[in-house]
């Protein structure tokens, strides 16, 4: 996936991949995603960390696209917490 800014971006840019014939690609506009889907609180078993909450992009604004990559995954320690956690 490629992460554009707006719509109107991922528009031009399939245009330039059937211009040149260049193939597909698949494309995350961010003016298109859902507000604050990654800020709201979610509980999680034995308050494990998600992955989102551990990541630091550096970046502004790809916040909702990196949400929609990782969603809630859990973060555990080993293999047999996240065995109790599933």
């Amino acid at each position: 996936h490629v992460v554009v800014t707006t719509t109107a971006g991922a528009q031009r840019c399939l245009e330039f991949l059937r211009k040149y014939n260049l193939g597909r690609a698949s494309f995350i506009p961010l003016d298109k995603q859902k507000k604050g889907m990654h800020d709201r609180k979610v509980e999680t078993p034995e308050n494990a960390p998600r992955l989102y909450d551990l990541i630091s992009p550096r970046t502004f604004g790809v916040e909702a696209a990196l949400y929609l990559a990782v969603g809630n995954t859990l973060v555990a320690p080993d293999l047999e917490t996240a065995t109790r956690w599933a």
